[in-house]
């Protein structure tokens, strides 16, 4: 069983309280507890399960090595043989955080258990109450509703229920909310409850039959794989680096212990490692699925399973009174305030401010406090002249901040290229884009950076001096607060999406503002009132990218396809026709296979239309040319592989953009006999990062070059 430890700090004069959540069996998201009382940073690590020939000295060197257990000065050292067990102080509290961080951990060869070594004392005010007495039908959804109904039950907000062995544990919020619950009679399905305050320090009946083992402290960052095939570590290793495929992330320590056929991955973060453990999807590996789960250390197993606790403060905030009424058309404008005025039928009251937005059909309902607000939201459905409306609690949105390492450029000309581009931000600003998005028409575009950008530098260096005789007009990029939604079936409506995403629990969301559907291209806009709700939301679970629509993929302005070559045109004869008719000089061929096609590249932007008239007009050794533009390519060619390289090892490497530059990964095509492989990425930009360094993959220098579909197997000249 892994644990989770998160510190909750509580203001107190006289000490302060630190609470240790342990990850049984999930239940509603929550986690079991135990809490101490500590004055001071912990610097103590209990040590067990040592093994025989364990001495002070040994212990001493290992745990004082920082860069391979990541421990560091000790303090004092108590060694108790008889247990084989130790108690370590270190001079710092640090030392303890890196040690956890490493496990697990092999001492003279054995696997050792560590936690942190605090001395428990007295138990803080409980939130959690103990029922017993319902129906054998209860279920935690009907005991999670009903004390969370304050009329019914005098009860709150509910963090956690769980039910074993006829005994439910209900966790609050506020532990004033428990005691004041445990002063009613509770009466559920004909049934009177016997409700009490929940105590794990007193030994009830459902304590004292179950001996509880203090728990390891164990780092929820570290997970455990099973299943995988022999050989196949490095691959792993890159799969569960990439974030698209596994949920994984940066790996900060890797130990595959091959005769138990097991592999222990320490992620940098508890977030990363619960997100890997909790994937909907199997891991897939070299044709293996893997069995991947926190990591676990032995001990004895309890039967009971203990509520969260939470007692986190409630923020001061400004009172909410507006509500936002959706679907709201024009002719029922002065029946609406009526209707919400109406304390029987919507549980309104006297309004303060009505507001009506026309274009989006929403109306804006201010009461005079924020309890009648909430009583009309918390209503539920709301009908008017047969009609339903759409009700919300509306939460004025922050202002959408400014991205500091991008800028949107407009007024871009057909000439202007992603080279002349840089070259321009490099001389006037001094900074190199690390990315260039440009819109379908061309004429505007997104420069990423990997710094922050002096904006009126910008500005100023634009107005000087134009670009392809043009001045571009920079301005500041908006933090997005849309996100689009693919995979999408055909049966999913507009409301199935707003409500998903406005579930924090289920999507980490938050209040919508609108949903733009595009069913004939297959997906969805989501706009949020709170840019911030679009960060929360990235990397869940259901496909979500953030608001950049499908988009045409840009032609080469200096790069032609030119089809129908007859059998006896060479490369001078080319060139030659070229100079003559467009009075422009190819600098790179590359031909086909069959050598009946070719991409011709020019050092300058190509005249198309002109070269378009001078194939029609002349032929080459007796055959009319036939000229196409060549569109951005989103493939590479690779050859000179190991063997024993596979498809996952290629595709997670290449999406490992720290190793290879490289990104989303669209799929992979192998040629065994031909000796080469083909890797399309999602976005045609990453093919230029690829390119500009070089590869090691299985111990093999690769060799790349952009691969052009339009040409198939192809040779340069």
């Amino acid at each position: 069983m892994a644990e989770k430890r998160v510190r909750e700090k509580a203001a107190s004069s006289e000490h302060e309280l630190e609470t240790e959540f342990v990850e049984g069996q999930k239940w509603k998201g929550n986690y079991a507890l135990k809490r101490k009382v500590k004055d001071e940073p912990i610097k103590k690590i209990k040590v067990t399960k040592l093994p025989d020939g364990a001495v002070e000295e040994t212990l001493m060197n290992y745990f004082e090595n920082m860069r391979r257990n990541g421990g560091g000065p000790i303090e004092t050292i108590e060694y108790h043989p008889a247990t084989s067990s130790a108690i370590i102080e270190f001079q710092e509290a640090d030392a303890v955080d890196r040690v956890l961080k490493k496990q697990p951990l092999l001492f003279l060869k054995k696997q050792i258990s560590v936690e942190e070594y605090v001395e428990e004392k007295e138990e803080p005010p409980s939130c959690t109450i103990e029922v017993q007495g319902f129906v054998k039908n209860t279920t935690e959804d009907m005991l999670e509703m009903y004390f969370e109904n304050s009329k019914r039950s005098g009860g709150g907000e509910v963090v956690g229920v769980v039910i074993e062995c006829g005994v439910a544990l209900v966790t609050f919020a506020d532990e004033n909310v428990a005691s004041s619950v445990c002063e009613r009679e509770h009466t559920l399905g004909g049934r009177k409850l016997n409700v009490s305050l929940h105590l794990p320090k007193k030994k009830s009946s459902a304590v004292e039959a179950v001996k509880v083992e203090e728990d390891a402290v164990v780092p929820v960052c570290t997970v455990e794989v099973r299943g995988y095939k022999m050989g196949s570590e490095a691959t792993i290793e890159l799969y569960f680096e990439n974030a698209k495929r596994s949920g994984g992330d940066e790996i900060v320590k890797f130990d595959p212990f091959d005769s138990d056929g097991v592999i222990f991955i320490t992620f940098a973060s508890k977030e990363v490692a619960r997100r890997v453990s909790e994937l909907e999807r199997q891991h897939v590996v070299a044709g293996c699925t893997l069995d991947v789960k926190l990591y676990e250390p032995p001990k004895c197993k309890s039967t009971l399973k203990l509520p969260q606790i939470c007692s986190k403060e409630p923020e001061e905030s400004v009172p909410h009174c507006t509500i936002a009424v959706r679907a709201v058309t024009r002719r029922m404008i002065e029946t609406v305030p009526l209707y919400f005025e109406n304390k029987k039928r919507s549980g309104g009251d006297e309004i303060v401010k009505f507001e009506y937005n026309e274009e989006n059909e929403i109306a804006y309902i201010t009461y005079e406090s924020e309890e009648v607000a909430r009583r009309v939201v918390k209503l539920g459905q709301h009908k008017l002249e047969g009609l339903p409306l759409k009700v919300k609690l509306f939460i004025p949105p922050q202002p959408r901040p400014h991205y500091e390492d991008r800028v949107l450029l407009e007024q871009l000309t057909s000439k202007i290229t992603r080279d002349s581009l840089t070259n321009f931000l490099e001389a006037r600003i001094g900074l190199t884009p690390s990315e260039i998005f440009f819109g379908d028409e061309g004429d505007k575009a997104v420069i990423i950076f990997n710094e922050k950008i002096d904006f009126q530098k910008l500005e100023e260096a634009c107005k000087q001096r134009s670009l392809e005789g043009k001045h571009l007009q920079p301005s500041k990029v908006h933090v997005s607060n849309c996100i689009l939604v693919l995979n999408l079936k055909i049966t999913t409506t507009e409301d199935e999406i707003e409500l998903y995403f406005e579930n924090e629990k289920r999507s980490w969301g938050g209040p919508v503002e609108k949903v733009e559907f595009k069913r004939e291209e297959e997906y969805c806009l989501v706009y949020f009132e709170d840019h911030a709700s679009l960060h929360q939301v990235k990397g869940q679970a259901l496909k979500v990218t953030l608001d950049k629509p499908p988009t045409s993929i840009p032609t080469y302005n200096n790069k032609v396809l030119l089809a129908g070559l007859p059998s006896n045109v060479n490369t001078n004869c080319l060139s030659n026709f070229l100079e003559v008719k467009i009075g422009q000089t190819p600098v790179h061929f590359l031909y086909n296979k069959e050598m009946d096609k070719v991409i011709i590249t020019f050092k300058d932007t190509i005249d198309f239309e002109k070269l378009e008239e001078a194939c029609k007009k002349r032929p080459v050794e007796g055959s009319y040319l036939k000229p196409s533009k060549v569109h951005f390519s989103n493939c590479i060619i690779i050859s000179h592989l190991q063997t024993t390289t596979t498809d996952d090892m290629i595709a997670f490497y290449f999406e490992n953009k720290a190793r290879s530059s490289g990104g989303p990964v669209e799929k992979v095509e192998f040629k065994r006999k031909e000796g080469y492989c083909l890797v399309f990425f999602e976005d045609h930009t990453t093919c230029e990062r690829v390119l500009r360094q070089t590869h090691n993959i299985d111990g093999s220098w690769l060799r790349l070059s952009m691969y052009f579909e339009c040409l198939g197997c192809q040779r340069e000249h």
